[in-house]
């Protein structure tokens, strides 16, 4: 939870925000928020993930590829 604000510090001034995490971590409710979907420019998941959650993603304009 103290590296939170640091977290969001770094999104802000980043050029491209890339979210790389396996299935798991979509559809789950965690302690702290670091930043939204929206927030994100791109997602590298892996196949795993949900078809529905796949296609959600996309309608927001977020570029997602499941290797």
């Amino acid at each position: 939870i103290e590296k939170v604000e640091v977290k969001q510090q770094m999104l802000q001034s980043a050029e491209m925000v890339i979210l790389v995490a396996d299935h798991g971590k979509f559809g789950r409710k965690s302690f702290a928020k670091i930043c939204s979907l929206e927030q994100l420019d791109y997602i590298i998941t892996d196949t795993e993930i949900h078809q529905e959650i796949y296609q959600q993603i996309k309608a927001k304009g977020i570029e997602i590829k499941a290797v």
